[in-house]
């Protein structure tokens, strides 16, 4: 089972109320600083897939040095496993003179440390154990030669593994800001209604997957079964 780590608020309620019964949770990434540019999801920072010395990978996440990218592992979460290096493209060989070094720490402490990386370098593979109920994981880049000029950090095949073998793809571009669906409940849209949604309330025979656990806002209804999906 493959599902895709997201960063949006809005998505990460959808998704969450759509998972709640399968005893994960997704975890989630967040760009907490980047020397240039914006986390890519999915492609190198030229909006290219990522490439790493001449090989290039389905997904994983484009950052540019010096960068820290956060990650909150969901439940379960046992292993991290990526490609790193410098993104080899037009924009990078020839013109990035840079070394970079690829860090990963669970809540301060350092796990993994790469080589010192050059364009035309073979990746470094990390695949490493997480400490069980790690709360944040720290993917870094830091440029320790030749400055930040087209540092362009692939950390390619990005993912966490779950002690259940549920694999989450961190490098997969972010869902849409919204639920894979929309409705309008008493004229109300899908957006304002889901955060109102509670997997656990309600007074239905049978299971119905989700229901309000209180009214939407202008009815008078008591909780009302809305449509699984």
């Amino acid at each position: 089972m493959t599902r895709s780590a997201i960063d949006s608020v809005f998505s990460d309620q959808w998704l969450d109320t759509a998972i709640a019964n399968s005893g994960h949770t997704p975890p989630r990434v967040t760009l907490r600083r980047q020397g240039w540019g914006q986390l890519e999801y999915g492609t190198s920072l030229a909006g290219a897939k990522p490439c790493l010395a001449g090989r290039c990978f389905d997904h994983g996440l484009g950052t540019h040095a010096d960068s820290e990218i956060v990650v909150t592992p969901g439940t379960g979460a046992a292993r991290f496993q990526a490609s790193v290096g410098i993104d080899d493209s037009p924009d990078t060989r020839g013109h990035c003179e840079a070394a970079l070094v690829f860090t990963v720490s669970a809540d301060g402490t350092e796990l993994w440390r790469s080589r010192e990386l050059r364009v035309e370098d073979d990746p470094d593979r990390v695949d490493i154990a997480l400490p069980a109920g790690a709360d944040e994981l720290v993917l870094g880049v830091t440029s320790v030669a030749g400055g930040i000029a087209r540092t362009h950090a692939d950390w390619a095949e990005a993912q966490l593994v779950d002690e259940d073998g549920t694999t989450w793809i961190l490098g997969q571009p972010p869902l849409p800001a919204g639920p894979p669906v929309d409705f309008r409940y008493d004229g109300q849209p899908l957006a304002e209604i889901l955060p109102q949604w509670d997997c656990n309330a309600g007074e239905a025979e049978e299971p119905i997957g989700v229901c309000f656990s209180k009214p939407p806002a202008n009815t008078s209804a008591g909780p009302r079964e809305v449509p699984d999906f």
